[in-house]
């Protein structure tokens, strides 16, 4: 039996797992998991860093390469391993793409890879007959000799590696792994500052002691250790000397300790505040952690928006002990835990697989945010991993939320979520008023705001106070039709209506990107009569200017990709428009009416959880605007989620709503994973998915149904026919996991991707 490891390639992000390694004698009381080693990879064995994920007895295997070397302990321990080995397994997320998306910037040391001119002459009489990329390639490692071979793949797109292959071939240059370090190590003073000048009198050479001079003054003037890199850049011997202080005791190091434990005891407890608008509840955490203040606290966000509105409010009340995190250089979150003395972080979800020591509380703000579901920035659903998260460290898991979503829910309908505090005295006596707007076609109303909300607006403007209007479409128009034969405006590849952008006088496809100029005359019958039917945000806004022109009218969409939060109170007279984007960035304290244009568009979204979503956004607006008018407007008003939204009645709602789900076997009563196969080969597609589908048939799981393959309800993206392939199950098989692992790797010119709808339920088992 050979010790073998588990690893994960740093900065390689393949569709693959763990890659094996065996560990040799001389490494075995070393190594552990969360290990930074360093391993020989690929054909010509070139030395790359890796995480050490698993550690294994096996049978030996001789065709097994070997270790090299440790290069820092561990950067996590087993606990936040198994929690990324849960998300990988349960989303289908190849673990290389995931840890290198969760770990990035957390590594002390990695290798980077370099091209190396190792003959220049020869290269350059031979550049002298190339041409096109390849000279200017050949050019660009001329004037450097050696540079990174990612410089050159992203100065010169995706034919590079082809041309360095081939200059590889020719003997021009070399490719090598060059280690860049970074230290792990902190430094702080280990002597009081008015016996600093007796430090300096040891050094009797003239050089190290302006060295140490420097060092001193920059561990003065800190509050916190100083990373080793960073306390000696720009210092010449500053290695050297930082050694030398460490051995006489006057400055002491110690490395960040990430494989510590929470020391936690018990089970994990889950509560929920529900109710309140989102000041009120982050008064309400406050309490919570004051009351529990034995303990760190990690409140995790959906949104930058959302965290920036609310961060004041903690460090107005804690100072220095709230450390705010965006997501980005995972350095300053590792220092903010181990050397900043921060009690309280506020965070982007990516901080659940930092370990932090003594951790009690692990709070989810705007829990029932659609945001916390998987989306190309975060690929896991976080309601899902916190409650992984809160049941293997044994935390209280807090859900803050006007109201809760399905799997919450679930959790309270189970008995394990017990501790629920729902203040309804903002909802009870809100003002929602759902209008219905067939009547309005009746009185010769053919705007896209109803006479009762026109009022309402008139009459808030009057008085210098502000209004807000949510319409979730952004064009003018989302379909061009001609008002003779009927012909609609499609895109020629994806088959959907075009939408009209009036800003830019275009035709776009919202699928694929397609643009053509609007037509003046219908191509089928030549009829003048061409009508540009729904609307959008630029249509509301140019209805408005008509119709109430002093007005001050400001959008809010999410083109701009700004997280700055608009303060209500800071205009007057305005109507602020704008997409659900308006939800978030708007401070509504001072909007005295707000107007859902059409609670339609979130109830028909092509999703199964279409009403709760529905049911989310309106009870987030309805906590926010308390007793303030709120018109809702739609062409079905007796739809069941409008009913129980106007009381907020979330118990009645779940109730109807998790007949359907329990009968179609949806989560949270089973799992709903999503294969869609793309390819510009119709048959080629459908065949792909074919395959797909007889292999996992064959897959053993608990409930499983396997439908299709049947084309997507969008059934081509741009030049891509889409089938897919759906399967329910009680629970998730690793061997289904790993069949579309295979599938990923090993079909061509067919594109493949996943959708998971987990359950609450995997976190609990």
């Amino acid at each position: 039996m050979t010790l073998t490891g588990g690893v994960v390639i740093d900065g390689l992000n393949i569709k693959k797992d763990l890659f094996y390694y065996k560990i040799p004698p001389f490494l075995v009381n070393k190594i552990r998991v969360g290990s930074k080693v360093s391993v020989p990879f690929g054909p010509k064995n070139m030395k790359v860093s890796a995480f050490l994920f698993t550690l294994e007895k096996k049978s030996s295997d001789s065709d097994l390469k070997e270790v090299q070397s440790v290069i820092s302990p561990p950067l996590f321990n087993e606990q936040t391993r198994d929690l990324i080995f849960f998300v990988s397994k349960k989303f289908f997320i190849p673990l290389h793409i995931f840890v290198n998306k969760v770990l990035k910037g957390l590594s002390p040391e990695i290798y980077r890879r370099f091209v190396i001119c190792t003959d220049p002459e020869k290269l350059k009489n031979a550049s002298e007959s190339f041409t096109g990329k390849k000279k200017e390639i050949a050019e660009f490692i001329l004037s450097r000799k050696i540079i990174p071979v990612s410089v050159v793949k992203k100065r010169f797109g995706s034919s590079a590696e082809r041309i360095l292959k081939l200059f590889e071939e020719e003997g021009f240059i070399d490719r090598e792994s060059v280690s860049e370090k970074y230290s792990l190590r902190y430094v702080s003073l280990n002597i009081p500052y008015e016996k600093l000048d007796q430090v300096l009198g040891d050094f009797s050479d003239k050089k190290l002691k302006s060295s140490a001079a420097a060092l001193l003054a920059r561990l003065a003037n800190s509050d916190v250790p100083l990373r080793e890199d960073s306390l000696r850049r720009g210092i010449k011997y500053g290695k050297r000397v930082i050694e030398d202080l460490i051995e006489k005791g006057f400055l002491i190091s110690r490395r960040v300790g990430t494989d510590a434990g929470n020391g936690n005891r018990g089970k994990m407890k889950l509560s929920m505040i529900c109710g309140l608008p989102l000041m009120e509840r982050s008064e309400r955490i406050i309490s919570l952690i004051e009351k529990n203040s034995n303990g760190k606290t990690l409140i995790i966000f959906p949104e930058l928006s959302v965290l920036r509105r609310v961060s004041g409010i903690y460090k107005k009340r804690f100072g220095d002990k709230v450390f705010v995190w965006d997501g980005k250089n995972k350095r300053k979150l590792i220092e903010a835990i181990y050397f900043k003395e921060k009690e309280i972080f506020l965070t982007t979800p990516f901080a659940m697989f930092v370990k932090i020591p003594n951790l009690k509380n692990l709070i989810l703000e705007n829990a029932s945010s659609r945001y916390f579901k998987k989306t190309d920035f975060t690929p896991f659903d976080s309601v899902v991993v916190s409650v992984k998260k809160a049941e293997m460290e044994h935390l209280h898991l807090v859900f803050s939320t006007s109201v809760p979503e399905e799997n919450i829910f679930y959790l309270i309908e189970n008995g394990l979520l017990t501790d629920v505090m729902c203040d309804r005295k903002h909802i009870e006596y809100s003002r929602i008023r759902i209008v219905d707007m067939r009547n309005e076609f009746k009185k010769r109303n053919y705007k896209m705001i109803s006479l009762a909300l026109q009022k309402e607006i008139k009459n808030a403007l009057k008085d210098s106070k502000n209004v807000a209007l949510l319409l979730n479409r952004k064009s003018y128009s989302t379909f061009v039709m001609c008002r003779e034969c009927g012909y609609v405006m499609k895109c020629p590849k994806c088959g959907v209506p075009l939408y009209y952008d009036k800003e830019q006088n275009v035709l776009f496809c919202h699928i694929c990107g397609y643009k053509e100029k609007p037509p003046d005359v219908c191509p089928r019958c030549g009829s003048v009569n061409i009508k540009y039917f729904s609307g959008g945000i630029q249509k509301l806004e140019e209805q408005i200017r008509k119709m109430l022109p002093d007005a001050n009218v400001v959008k809010l969409i999410s083109e701009g990709k700004s997280e700055s939060i608009i303060n209500s109170s800071e205009f007057e007279k305005t109507i602020f428009v704008g997409t659900e984007y308006l939800v978030s960035h708007l401070d509504l304290s001072d909007i005295s009416v707000f107007g859902l244009v059409s609670a339609d568009i979130f109830l028909n979204r092509f999703s199964f959880d279409a009403s709760v979503e529905t049911f989310s956004v309106i009870s987030d607006i309805a906590t926010e605007m308390g007793r303030k008018p709120f018109y809702i407007q739609t062409y079905i008003p007796e739809h069941f989620v409008l009913n129980y939204a106007r009381s907020f009645d979330f118990r009645r709602f779940f109730e109807q709503e998790f007949e359907m789900r329990k009968e179609l076997k949806y989560p949270p009563f089973g799992n709903l994973i999503v294969f869609s196969f793309l390819s510009t080969d119709k048959k080629q597609a459908e065949k792909s998915a074919e395959n797909f589908k007889k292999a996992i048939l064959t897959v053993p799981e608990n409930g499983k149904n396997v439908y299709g393959p049947s084309p997507s309800a969008i059934q081509r993206k741009g030049d891509y026919y889409v089938f897919e392939v759906t399967v329910k199950s009680d629970n998730i098989s690793p061997i289904l996991r790993s069949k579309y692992i295979e599938a990923l790797n090993t079909l061509k010119n067919v594109k493949i991707s996943v959708e998971p709808y987990i359950s609450v339920r995997e976190s609990l088992e």
